[in-house]
């Protein structure tokens, strides 16, 4: 990929969609042409702008998210959240109404920094918080 893009997002999101080889404008032509190389033989390259970006996604979930804050029955419907539980499922398993549930369910999110429950579960799985 040959790009003027440099956000985090942006970086990723091409990483995560198969990208193997991420080289950003304005750079020597030769950096490119090795881009090229390298990738052709089915290795990965990050251009040195970016490396910066991708290092600091991949450091360990537990100093990139809020993971120590969960209370335990935060830590419980997480758990349920993992095992790809409903809202009415977890509120039958936890004997809470739903509504208590969504409230834990909000409150976990916000804590773990995440957009919705599957980025939760993944973040509980990757910091091996819930295994």
């Amino acid at each position: 990929m040959l790009t003027s893009h440099t956000l985090e997002t942006e970086v990723i999101a091409a990483l995560a969609a198969g990208a193997d080889a991420y080289c950003v404008k304005g750079g020597k032509i030769e950096r490119l042409l090795m881009a090229i190389a390298i990738a052709q033989d089915g290795a990965k390259y990050l251009d040195p702008q970016i490396a910066q970006v991708v290092v600091k996604h991949l450091k360990p979930a537990s100093s990139q998210y809020k993971i120590g804050n969960l209370s335990e029955r935060e830590m419980d419907v997480l758990k349920l959240i993992v095992e790809g539980k409903s809202n009415p499922e977890i509120a039958a398993a936890l004997h809470l109404s739903r509504n208590t549930i969504k409230t834990h369910v909000r409150s976990i999110l916000n804590k773990l920094t995440v957009d919705d429950r599957v980025q939760a579960a993944v973040v509980a799985l990757r910091s091996g918080l819930i295994s």
